[in-house]
């Protein structure tokens, strides 16, 4: 099989063309509030040559506007450099909380749409786990679409990380009440698959309405020296 059909069977092409796109929504909205805000200065100065005095205090609010909406976009690059360097390296150590907190920053706005919000709920300490950085994002942000599908009535994911002394747990807390056998079946196969390819293992809290994704304290598949990257 080639490098191409496997992402493709992974759905890691499909993931990061999602990510992608919702990058470049996020962007274009910015854009919009900016041309719309810049054209509301230019009325202003306009009517201010035609003698109406200048509502300053108005034009500092609009100033005020496109410089949060540029520190918006400057937050929004960033983590698009982020996520497109997580195909630099096959395998690295990874910060868990830094992890969860760029996948569910990219998955936001998604969630929105659909009225839910994700909120991180992750430890200070140092949590890591040694894997391929792009297939574990592409993991957890598929578990995120899970959990979104399934919120329950708060409409709020929680997702929060813990050690244990097999490995690493994350979890993903406010779902409706589910069956685990029906959640089983309803895994598509890229994640099923990447669970494997990461070794790891889904487990249904029926009792906390969580779903628990286990990594272990050993490398991934891909671990090793001699596991493919994406690139």
């Amino acid at each position: 099989m080639s490098g191409a059909q496997e992402l493709w069977d992974l759905g890691s092409l499909q993931f990061f063309g999602k990510v992608s796109a919702s990058i470049s929504h996020e962007i274009k909205n910015v854009l919009a509030v900016i041309r719309e805000t810049s054209g509301l200065m230019e009325d202003l100065i306009l009517m201010n040559r035609k003698g109406k005095p200048l509502d300053v205090e108005r034009l500092k609010n609009l100033a005020e506007k496109i410089r949060r909406q540029t520190g918006r976009a400057d937050e929004i690059v960033k983590n698009m450099n982020r996520f497109a360097h997580s195909v630099d390296e096959p395998v690295k150590t990874v910060a868990v909380k830094d992890c969860v907190e760029l996948i569910l920053s990219l998955f936001q706005r998604s969630a929105g749409m659909r009225g839910v919000v994700l909120q991180a709920d992750l430890p200070e300490d140092a949590v890591t786990v040694t894997a391929n950085l792009f297939f574990l994002q592409n993991l957890l942000g598929n578990l995120v679409e899970i959990a979104v599908d399934g919120a329950g009535d708060e409409k709020r994911i929680r997702v929060g990380a813990r050690k244990c002394p097999e490995g690493v747990d994350v979890i993903f807390r406010g779902l409706q009440p589910f069956s685990p056998s029906e959640m089983e079946e309803s895994l598509d196969v890229p994640t099923r698959r990447l669970l494997a390819l990461l070794e790891a293992k889904l487990n249904f809290d029926v009792d906390q309405q969580a779903l628990v994704v286990h990594f272990p304290v050993s490398r991934s598949s891909l671990g090793g020296e001699e596991g493919p990257g994406p690139g």
